[in-house]
This record gives C-alpha cells, structure tokens and sequence, in this order.
C-alpha cells in the first residue's frame, strides 16, 4: 500500500484532492494542520505529503522546514494558490518533489503520483 497524506487547512480543498485520486493501492490520510502533519510524520510513515502553504499557526513552509530538518525520507508535492516564482524557488529548496496551482490538474497530479509510486518499486 501506497500510504499518501493530505495537509490542508480547507475542509473542500481535502476533499477535492481526495475525489482526484483514483489510483489503486493507494491509502490516505488527512491533517488540517502543519502541527497535525509535523504530529502523523512522528509516529506514522507516509510515501508522499500533498501540501498547502497557506495555513494558520504552523504554516507549510514549516513543515518543510521540519522534514528537512529531521531527514524524513518522503516525497512533496505542494499544492498552493500561492504562484510566485520565488515561491516555487523555496519549496524547491526546501526538498518539494514538485509544485501545482490549487486546484490541482486531475491527470497532473495522477500522473505525478504514478511517476512516484513507481520509483518506489524500482
């Protein structure tokens, strides 16, 4: 099973990703917080965190920070309405695999996923 987690303080935008996902052997969890994500990511193994930025209290760019910072082995895909360029610029240093505009592209997402899961089995 291909574990994924869901950060992301918006109720629908959750459940919009969750309706994109249709791969198989896929389980996913959801958090509505970076300090519910940073608590999962102590105690749970995730392959892959789809991440919003723009959250409350602990945002994503601290999750980021902490996964980094703890050498958690996982993949990112940020999902944000937040489209600077140098936006982009810090996920990607900060280890993000990739980065899509809310609301994410069905077959962009699928196929990143895909792309990922397969890697893993290689």
């Amino acid at each position: 099973m291909y574990r994924i987690l869901i950060v992301d303080d918006s109720r629908i935008s959750r459940l919009q990703i969750k309706k994109i996902l249709r791969i198989d052997d896929v389980v996913v969890a959801e958090c509505d917080s970076g300090s519910e994500a940073i608590e999962k990511l102590k105690d749970n193994y995730y392959h892959l965190i789809l991440l919003d930025l723009l959250m409350p209290e602990i945002d994503g760019f601290s999750v980021l920070r902490f996964i980094k910072d703890n050498c958690i082995s996982i993949k990112i895909i940020v999902i944000s309405a937040d489209i600077q360029d140098s936006t982009r610029k810090e996920v990607e240093q900060l280890g993000a695999f990739a980065f899509l505009n809310k609301p994410p592209d069905k077959s962009k997402l699928n196929d990143l996923i895909k792309q990922l899961m397969e890697s893993e089995t290689n």
